[in-house]
Formats: C-alpha cells, sequence, structure tokens
C-alpha cells in the first residue's frame, strides 16, 4: 500500500493515508495538514512487515497519527 506523509504545520503531529489528496485527514480550527512525500513501505529499509499497525487504522479510520520528527530522505 502506498503512503502519503503529512504534518500538520511547523508540529511534531504526522499522519499517514492512502489518499492522495489528505481530504480524509482530521482538522480543528488551528490544524493544517502539509503534505510531505509519498512512501512505499515495501521499499523502505525496515520492511512492510512493521507497518501492520497503520495498515489496521488506515483501514479502520482511513488514517493513522503520530507524534515523530521529519527527516527528509535524500
Amino acid at each position: 500500500m502506498i503512503l502519503h506523509l503529512y504534518q500538520d504545520r511547523d508540529t511534531y503531529v504526522f499522519a499517514l493515508t492512502n489518499d492522495r489528496t489528505g481530504g480524509n485527514l482530521p482538522t480543528k480550527e488551528d490544524t493544517r495538514w502539509v503534505f510531505r512525500e509519498t512512501l512505499d513501505p515495501v521499499q523502505l529499509a525496515w520492511g512492510e512487515d512493521h507497518f501492520k499497525q497503520v495498515y489496521d487504522a488506515i483501514e479502520a479510520e482511513g488514517f493513522f497519527i503520530f507524534v515523530g520528527q521529519f527527516l527528509p530522505r535524500h
């Protein structure tokens, strides 16, 4: 499953979704999702198996929210 990474402005709140537009991400008055990159978990170093929790959340809710840090890949 291809995933799209969004960040809530300059916070450490991120979301993964399979909706490229990010239109299904939850918003509040001060939320502004910014697209960061598209990921193919199969090609990531830690592999797709580590994404079960993400896939389960996307299947149930349409997205997976987490706190982290964005380090662009080169």
